[in-house]
């Protein structure tokens, strides 16, 4: 009896302490998954947790999809045709044959700068360069300047209240962190994708130009496709590591391997380009070439290969810091060099006038030397910068007397707008085809003349108020000038 009464109050113990158990368990598990889901950061900033979805609404107003039409070469060759096969009595419509190009961009700045590749904006017509944001906005931009080296290309649009992102530091990613890359694959605008980094300093073998071709990628396993390029890489703080740059494929679509120029070298490439639309590099002055591991040993040197100094300038950033013929380069404020690629890249991620901590061999044993970089030659360009004034975006047309008559205006003379583009600046602040400028910045518009003259002094992104009359009323609009060559 004894037992049979103690093992039913054991067994009622025994569950309700087991339901204890499971609930504290449960709640202890309920503790833990809330606590490995908080977003926490590590010592290079990165998250352990993904937030896409953090990522994605800060950064995606800051894309953009960049549009151009054919080519200059490819417009020359269809004209080319089209006279050819007139000349044999068939008249053929080239219209048909023209394509337009998609590209992504990225706004870096509240004043609308935007980065993209060269390769998007390359042999294009200036004035043809169409920009859409992703809340639809659209606008002509205004091509400040490339640089072919590094596949780069400044934009800039004309307006107010634009997105933009800032730069991270790109030297801080390291292999296996979460990247996000944003841009227009496919024609498919804001399309958002993400990975980790694959490796980094990747040469790939992908750019060979020449010799002054920067070849140094970020990989990543986020998915690029045509449409994603000048798009931007981005870290989990939503801050710029990267341009996406293209894809490594035998199909022409992805196949797990993207490519991205470092965010650091892109910030020195635009504030180059900025100002006057011209590269100056910093340099240190010296000639070099590659080790192989045969060589490197034949030095005492346990590596599968460095960059040594063949020569120096007299007076350059290298004979000033105490380089010397045949010294090796080993690293660069601790970045490795393996080959004059990666020292080329590391020059180019620096600014003139910018200190750099070399570590050299020499007499087999390493040497520090700090260099203080400086002004290289002036890298040539395709593209020369023409000045440029501001623009209504319209075709002006004579004064409509008969409209006037309608009306009863008092007016007798101005200018009408004949036609305007969906993009442009007059369309943007509210002004339409049929309106007639009779007054722009205060001053009387009487004729095509006078409206142009007006416009010469203007400069793009320059706020000027424009008078119409419109049916019976008159009124007055500010608009933000578009860009067009002078």
């Amino acid at each position: 009896m004894y037992q049979s009464r103690v093992l039913p109050r054991a067994i009622g113990i025994a569950a309700v302490f087991f339901l204890f158990a499971s609930l504290c368990s449960m709640n202890l598990f309920a503790e833990q998954k809330k606590t490995t889901l908080a977003p926490t950061k590590k010592p290079n900033g990165a998250h352990t947790f993904a937030d896409f979805s953090f990522v994605g609404k800060k950064v995606v107003p800051a894309i953009v999809n960049i549009t151009v039409p054919m080519s200059k070469t490819s417009e020359k060759r269809l004209e080319y045709y089209k006279q050819y096969y007139k000349s044999f009595g068939d008249d053929i419509d080239i219209d048909k044959y023209r394509h337009q190009s998609i590209g992504s961009g990225v706004i870096f700045s509240p004043e609308g700068y935007i980065v993209t590749n060269n390769h998007v904006v390359d042999d294009v017509y200036e004035d043809s360069i169409l920009v859409t944001l992703n809340d639809g906005r659209s606008y002509y931009a205004d091509l400040l300047g490339t640089d072919k080296s590094t596949d780069l290309a400044v934009l800039r649009i004309y307006g107010k209240d634009f997105p933009y992102v800032s730069f991270a530091n790109s030297d801080s990613l390291m292999v296996g962190d979460w990247v996000v890359a944003v841009g227009s694959p496919l024609g498919l605008n804001s399309t958002v994708t993400t990975g980790i980094v694959s490796a980094l300093n990747r040469d790939a073998n992908m750019k060979k130009d020449d010799d002054k071709t920067i070849r140094n990628f970020i990989q990543v396993d986020a998915a690029i496709n045509p449409g994603n390029s000048g798009g931007g890489l981005f870290d989990l703080d939503g801050a710029l590591v990267g341009i996406n740059w293209g894809i490594w494929t035998n199909t022409g679509y992805f196949l797990g391997y993207g490519f991205s120029i470092p965010g650091n070298l892109v910030r020195n490439v635009i504030e180059d380009l900025i100002p006057d639309g011209k590269i100056q590099r910093a340099t240190l002055g010296i000639g070099a070439s590659d080790l192989t591991e045969m060589k490197c040993q034949a030095i005492q040197l346990d590596r599968a290969s460095a960059v040594q100094v063949d020569e120096f300038d007299k007076g350059s950033a290298a004979d000033l810091a105490g380089l010397k013929a045949k010294d090796v380069i080993l690293s660069v404020n601790g970045f490795p060099i393996r080959n004059a690629s990666d020292l080329q890249s590391m020059m180019a991620m620096h600014a003139i006038g910018d200190k750099i901590d070399l570590k050299v061999w020499r007499d087999q044993k390493e040497l520090p030397l700090t260099a203080t970089l400086q002004a290289g030659d002036e890298l040539p360009t395709d593209y020369i910068r023409r000045e440029r004034v501001g623009s209504l975006g319209i075709d002006p047309g004579p004064f409509p007397v008969d409209t006037a008559r309608v009306y009863g205006w008092t007016a007798t003379a101005g200018v009408e707008i004949e036609r305007e583009s969906d993009f442009s600046a007059a369309l943007k602040a509210g002004l339409v085809n049929g309106d007639v400028i009779v007054a722009a910045g205060g001053t009387p518009i009487a004729s095509a003349d006078d409206l142009s003259q007006k416009l010469s002094s203007a400069k793009p992104g320059q706020v000027i108020s424009i008078s119409v009359l419109r049916g019976k009323e008159k009124i007055t609009k500010d608009v933000i000038l578009q860009s067009k060559a002078k």
